[in-house]
C-alpha cells in the first residue's frame, strides 16, 4: 500500500527522574490540509495520468510530488501543483486545468496542452527554448507572480492576463486572442496595452508594408506604411552618400501600439545632388531598434526641365564666379545675368552634358556693386533664378 503521509510524534515525559518515550504513529489519506511527504514519479509510457501503470513506481502522483513526464500523458481533470512538474523534450502533457501554487516549480522542455492555466505568486515557471504551451481557453499570472520565463512558443486562444505586479520575461513568443492586466510582459507595460491578437515580441516590432523615396520638384518625398506597431517610440529617416555612413535627417513619432494600417510622409527639403541612399530605422520605448532596407535615389533639381541642382560662388564676388549645376540629360541651357532694374548684363547659351556642369563668368562689363540675378532656362522655360551680390 502507498502510504501518502506519516505523522510521527515523540513524546518525552520525565516523571521522578525517569524518562518515558512514547512513539505515536498516525497514517492518513492525502488531502490538501496535511503536511505531505514528497514522492517521486516518472512516466513509463504513453497513457492516462490516473492509471497507476503509467508511472514508475506504480501509483498516481498528487500535487505535492516530484513528477517527470517522459511520454505523452493525458489527464481529464483539474490539477493543483504544489511540488515539481517537469515535461521533458519530446513529451506532451494534455491536462484540463492546471494551477501552479506558491512554492511549486513547473519546468517545460516539451509541450503542455491545457484548457485553463494559472500561476500563483511564489511559483517558479520556466518554459525552455523549443517548448510549447497551448492554452485553449484562458491564462492568468496572478498578482506579484514574478518568476515566470517563457523562452518557447506560447499560444493562448482566449485571454492572456498578467495581473498587477506580475512579471513575465523570456526570449520566446506569445500570441493571444486578448491581452489584459497591469503586469509587465516581455517588457511591455501594462500588458493590456498590447494589441489583441498580436505576437510578442513581434519578429518585426514594426511590420513595414512599404518604404518609398521619390523626387517631387526640388524636394524628396519619403513615405512609408505599417501594418502593425508594437512598443514603437519613433522612426528615424537616415541619409547617406556612400550607403555606409548614415546621418539622421528627420525623426517621426511612432504610434506606440497599433494593429491598423498607418501611413507616414515627410520631405527631405535639402537633398543632395546626385545619388543618395535613404533608410528607415525604428526605435522602441526600451531603446531597442531595427533598421530596414536601403533605398537609392538619384536626385536632379528642376526636374520639370530635366536639369539640375544649382550652386553659385563665390557670393558675393569681385571679378568672377562659377555656376555649378547638374543635368539629368544633355541639352541647351540659356544663362542670363541681369540687374535689379531688369537690364540684362550678359546672356549666353551653353551645351550642357548629362551630369555635372560648370559655367564660369568673368566681369568684363565693369559691373557696379549691388544685387544681380542669374536665370537658367532649358527648352525655352525658366527653371531657376539665383541672387548674387557684386562687391
Amino acid at each position: 500500500m502507498n502510504i501518502r503521509k506519516t505523522l510521527v510524534s515523540l513524546i518525552l515525559i520525565v516523571v521522578f527522574g525517569v524518562t518515558v518515550v512514547f512513539l505515536y504513529t498516525n497514517n492518513k489519506n492525502n488531502n490538501s490540509d496535511d503536511v505531505a511527504t514528497t514522492a517521486v514519479y516518472s512516466s513509463l509510457a504513453d497513457g492516462n495520468w490516473a492509471v497507476g501503470a503509467t508511472w514508475s513506481p506504480s501509483g498516481i502522483p498528487i500535487g505535492s510530488d516530484d513528477i517527470t513526464i517522459n511520454n505523452n500523458v493525458t489527464y481529464n481533470s483539474s490539477f493543483v501543483l504544489f511540488g515539481t512538474l517537469t515535461i521533458n523534450p519530446g513529451a506532451t502533457l494534455a491536462i484540463k486545468n492546471l494551477d501552479v501554487k506558491n512554492g511549486a516549480t513547473l519546468l517545460v522542455y516539451g509541450t503542455l496542452n491545457v484548457e485553463d492555466l494559472t500561476f500563483f505568486n511564489g511559483c517558479h515557471v520556466h518554459f525552455f527554448t523549443g517548448s510549447f504551451l497551448n492554452v485553449s481557453k484562458d491564462f492568468e499570472n496572478k498578482n506579484n507572480s514574478t518568476d515566470v520565463v517563457f523562452d518557447g512558443t506560447v499560444v493562448v486562444l482566449g485571454e492572456f492576463k498578467n495581473e498587477n505586479g506580475g512579471i513575465i520575461t523570456g526570449s520566446g513568443t506569445i500570441t493571444a486572442h486578448k491581452y489584459d492586466g497591469s503586469g509587465t510582459t516581455y517588457g511591455y507595460h501594462p500588458t493590456d496595452d498590447i494589441p489583441d491578437g498580436a505576437t510578442i515580441p513581434s519578429p518585426l516590432p514594426v511590420q513595414l508594408l512599404s518604404f518609398d523615396v521619390k523626387q517631387k520638384d526640388d524636394a524628396v518625398v519619403i513615405t512609408w506604411s505599417t501594418a502593425a506597431e508594437l512598443n514603437n517610440n519613433y522612426f528615424s529617416v537616415e541619409r547617406s552618400t556612400d550607403a555606409a555612413n548614415f546621418t539622421e535627417i528627420k525623426q517621426v513619432k511612432g504610434a506606440g501600439n497599433s494593429n491598423t494600417t498607418l501611413e507616414y510622409t515627410i520631405n527631405d527639403d535639402n537633398p543632395l545632388a546626385g545619388t543618395s541612399y535613404y533608410r528607415l530605422k525604428q526605435t522602441d520605448f526600451d531603446g531597442k531598434n531595427e533598421t530596414f532596407k536601403t533605398v537609392t535615389l538619384k536626385y536632379n533639381s528642376g526636374t520639370a526641365n530635366g536639369w539640375g541642382n544649382v550652386l553659385v560662388g563665390p557670393n558675393p564676388f569681385a571679378t568672377d564666379f562659377n555656376l555649378d549645376y547638374y543635368c539629368a540629360e544633355e541639352g541647351t541651357v540659356e544663362l542670363s545675368l541681369y540687374g535689379l532694374n531688369g537690364q540684362v548684363v550678359h546672356k549666353e547659351k551653353v551645351q550642357a552634358v548629362s551630369g555635372n556642369n560648370t559655367w564660369h563668368f568673368m566681369d568684363n562689363y565693369s559691373m557696379k556693386s549691388g544685387i544681380y540675378f542669374i536665370t537658367l532656362v532649358a527648352d525655352g522655360k525658366e527653371t531657376k533664378t539665383l541672387k548674387i551680390l557684386k562687391n
